[in-house]
């Protein structure tokens, strides 16, 4: 999928960072996966409101959202997350998908942004991909509302996916 821009009270927000593009990591005890990095529209909008303004509509198909500056604020850094997740601290919920927390904001505060993410594999052609479901900043007053999980690591999720084995929950 490739993204362009949006535009909003004259200024213009590009999206191409979250275009999709290819990676290879190369974990040393799981060995190289080639796979394809995509992200969904839900990385830099919210669920609509009645109360929002219009012009903050964002549509993907029959879905529509509102753009939310600060998730596309954040989303710059996704690209950068999701290259480095052999080396993070990642989540496996009760469905299949899996989360990350980046923890360091701008200004160098402590915050909750939680990406969250799953694994396919074509069945043709044998490719990898892992999409980028949601990403947002948790809020403190929905700290609760976090999903039970438990800590995976990324070769268990490449291996298993590309050997079309489930990845159990406990």
């Amino acid at each position: 999928m490739r993204w362009s821009t949006f535009q909003y009270q004259g200024q213009v927000y590009d999206l191409t960072h979250l275009d999709q593009f290819d990676h290879i990591f190369v974990i040393p005890e799981a060995g190289s996966y080639p796979i394809t990095i995509r992200f969904s529209h839900h990385c830099f909008t919210e669920h609509s409101s009645l109360t929002d303004d219009p012009d903050l509509f964002f549509t993907v198909g029959k879905e529509q959202r509102t753009f939310d500056l600060v998730r596309w604020q954040f989303s710059q850094r996704l690209p950068e997350i999701i290259k480095t997740l052999e080396a993070r601290f990642i989540s496996h919920t009760d469905h299949q998908s899996f989360f990350t927390i980046e923890l360091i904001d701008d200004q160098g505060r402590s915050r909750d942004y939680e990406v969250y993410f799953e694994v396919t594999r074509d069945n043709k052609t044998k490719r990898l991909y892992l999409t980028v479901k949601s990403a947002y900043l948790r809020d403190q007053d929905r700290i609760a509302d976090r999903p039970k999980s438990r800590r995976i690591r990324l070769a268990v999720i490449l291996r298993n996916v590309q050997q079309n084995k489930p990845i159990r929950t406990q």
